[in-house]
């Protein structure tokens, strides 16, 4: 994400050199101290996101110093220095964190708490009973029980529920056969019940996904996808037209990373192909890293994806996921309009007009359905 840096490609990639060349490449790099307050970075072009990328956690400030003195307890209590409110004043491994307001914070804005308790309890039935039990002021709520706790008189009105910024999809391999043709990616669009999904196997947690940009980012559109919701007569309609006026003739293959929750997602998705296309869809669980392996090698046919925001903005949406030979393009999607749409916005400063070619590129994505869009994952908290 930080090649628009000048130099930073070239310095990356030099592993491999010797030491005089790497110390000239790393000369090279658009990164400069002006004084003990100013930093200066050079871009080799404009790029309107880069604040928001220079904002996350791969370029995160650290103490050389520290490291150097501490070697691997540098991230330790006593020893670890961050710019934050709050300092880490104790760690006890495995069980919790405290932290207390530091008096050398920098903001203007300071905290209303002077201390923060964070327990580390991965067992998420255990995390709730602490949490009705006043041991915890915020819990999540243990996956299946989510009908449960709002339907529950004294939880329910401690439920607090947010956009996540997170969408699930069945994602296709568009480079195979029969999924390499539009019309049938369309057609098995339509033969999903989102709905359906969300009620029984996501329990009542979710809103429905039609398109790829989830609600609370910018360039979310409500009405984009909607000519691929669930339809089972449209959907027969469509792969007729794509040549299966049968559509249990076609050979359909859902691979995934062989979780208990996984397993249900593809036992919904193949009951849905059963239901209404009357389609038989292979099942093929994988240990999780080999399933990896088989995607990243685009072996796969069919499989289950989800995408979280690094930054809150369309390109970390689309332009590696869906550009040809994207980094995180799953699908081996390539259509030339949304690469000459997304290159266009990916340096363009005026942001109404950048804005509008992401909205554009959105669009082209949604129609030519390299996905079957499941759900938005919303946030689900109890928070006393």
């Amino acid at each position: 994400m930080y090649y628009v840096i000048a130099g930073a490609e070239a310095y990356n990639g030099a592993a491999d050199k010797d030491a005089a060349t790497k110390a000239t490449l790393k000369a090279a790099v658009g990164v400069t101290s002006v004084n003990d307050t100013t930093l200066k970075i050079t871009l080799v072009n404009p790029q309107p996101t880069f604040l928001q990328l220079a904002a996350l956690w791969p370029i995160y400030p650290i103490r050389e110093d520290i490291v150097t003195a501490k070697g691997a307890q540098w991230i330790e209590a006593g020893n670890y220095i961050g710019n934050g409110p709050f300092t880490m004043t104790e760690w006890v491994h495995q069980d919790h964190m405290t932290f207390e307001i530091d008096p050398n914070y920098w903001g203007t804005r300071k905290s209303k708490l002077s201390k923060v308790t964070y327990k580390m309890i991965t067992d998420a039935n255990a995390a709730l009973a602490a949490y009705k039990n006043q041991e915890l002021d915020m819990s999540g709520v243990p996956v299946g029980t989510e009908k449960a706790t709002m339907a529950d008189s004294t939880l329910s009105p401690q439920i607090v529920r947010n956009a996540d910024l997170t969408t699930f999809a069945f994602e296709f391999n568009t480079k195979k056969a029969p999924l390499d043709n539009i019309t049938v990616r369309q057609g098995l669009s339509c033969a999903v019940d989102r709905a359906s999904f969300i009620d029984k196997v996501r329990g009542g947690v979710g809103k429905v996904a039609l398109s790829w940009v989830p609600p609370g980012m910018p360039g979310y559109d409500e009405n984009l996808g909607k000519e691929w919701d669930f339809n089972v007569t449209k959907a027969k309609s469509l792969l007729s037209q794509a040549g299966y006026p049968d559509p249990s003739k076609l050979s359909l293959k859902f691979t995934y990373a062989d979780t208990a929750s996984n397993g249900t997602i593809a036992q919904f998705l193949q009951g849905q192909m059963s239901t209404n296309l009357g389609i038989n869809l292979t099942l093929e669980p994988m240990e999780a890293s080999a399933f990896q392996a088989y995607v990243n090698a685009e072996n796969h046919q069919w499989a289950w994806f989800g995408w979280g925001a690094d930054y809150p903005d369309p390109e970390n949406f689309l332009q590696t996921v869906f550009s040809t030979g994207g980094g995180n393009n799953h699908t081996a999607y390539s259509n030339p309009q949304f690469d000459a749409l997304a290159v266009a916005a990916a340096s363009e400063l005026d942001n109404t007009k950048r804005l509008k070619d992401w909205a554009d590129a959105a669009a082209i994505i949604a129609n030519d359905c390299p996905f079957v869009t499941m759900f938005y994952r919303e946030r689900f908290l109890l928070v006393q």
